[in-house]
């Protein structure tokens, strides 16, 4: 009877297996026909100088890596990336974490806020760039018009070299603060309620609070909003097509967007699955030294 038992308990368990891996096949199947094998693609025409127009595709080896380094555009949009991360990623958490700590406060009408500031998210960047561009219209525009309303001189905010890219940043943070101001909420409303009662009969401010339970609880929520932000901040392309094309002076160029160029402009696939591959080693590298410093701490 035992034996028995173990016979049906194992089949069952081998159905159940192989019902899961069924389940999964479909996804597992788009996941490598949509992501494995363009990546792996990637990475073997990075090798060639691979070109839509040429005849020949000559193998090049590290060629085109070489090359990357020679080129000035690259430099400057690798820089400009750079630059942009530097200035999207502290300034989405400086803004999205005030706005979660005030949702977190007030109970009536949470929902509806929440909603408020997340709609932004969940809009085509395409349409968003559309309506930013509207409102940094030097003539035109409403951020100019409030300037000359209260007597300030108005500015050409993507035709300034200095100021486009602040102006790229600014819509991508306003873009994004809803997916943030979400997972900082969900990471709020999930801290327990007994370490703030028992700092609260010990004496403790609000900053007190914040500063020594809050924050130190928040930390794996905020390393991997960091890990979220910064990787999506790397693939920033709409804004820049829409807004700018990479001007003024290359100004705005990212790299994302210096790939576009390359891939469909200049029709050289295989220089521009070099910085693809490039931009891929990059992320995952940071990804890899946040996670292994997060863990340690």
């Amino acid at each position: 009877m035992i034996k028995h038992a173990q016979a049906r308990r194992g089949k069952g368990r081998t159905r159940y297996l192989g019902f899961i891996i069924l389940s999964l096949l479909p996804i597992i199947s788009l996941f490598i026909i949509f992501t494995v094998l363009p990546a792996a693609a990637a990475v073997v025409m990075s090798l060639f100088d691979y070109s839509l127009i040429g005849p020949s595709r000559p193998f090049v080896g590290i060629g085109n890596f070489r090359a990357l380094f020679q080129d000035p555009l690259f430099l400057k949009s690798l820089w400009n990336t750079i630059r942009f991360v530097c200035m999207t990623v502290p300034l989405n958490i400086l803004v999205s974490l005030p706005v979660a700590l005030g949702l977190n406060r007030i109970r009536f009408l949470r929902s509806f806020f929440r909603a408020c500031y997340y709609i932004p998210t969940v809009t085509s960047l395409a349409a968003v760039s559309l309506v930013w561009l509207y409102l940094y219209d030097p003539a035109t525009g409403l951020i100019n018009a409030l300037l000359r309303t209260i007597g300030l001189p108005t500015q050409s905010w993507l035709g300034n070299a200095s100021l486009a890219l602040p102006s790229i940043v600014l819509v991508y943070v306003w873009q994004d603060l809803g997916y943030n101001v979400v997972i900082f909420l969900a990471a709020l409303q999930g801290l327990p309620a007994t370490y703030y009662e028992a700092a609260q009969i010990d004496g403790a401010g609000s900053w007190q609070l914040f500063r020594y339970i809050t924050l130190p609880l928040l930390k794996p929520t905020m390393g991997m909003v960091v890990i979220l932000t910064m990787i999506s901040a790397f693939k920033v392309f709409t804004p820049v097509h829409i807004m700018t094309q990479g001007g003024p002076m290359n100004s705005t160029k990212l790299l994302v967007y210096y790939i576009y160029e390359n891939a469909f402009s200049f029709l050289k696939m295989g220089y521009a699955s070099a910085m693809a591959v490039m931009l891929f080693g990059m992320i995952l590298l940071l990804t890899l030294v946040q996670l292994v410093f997060l863990r340690t701490d």
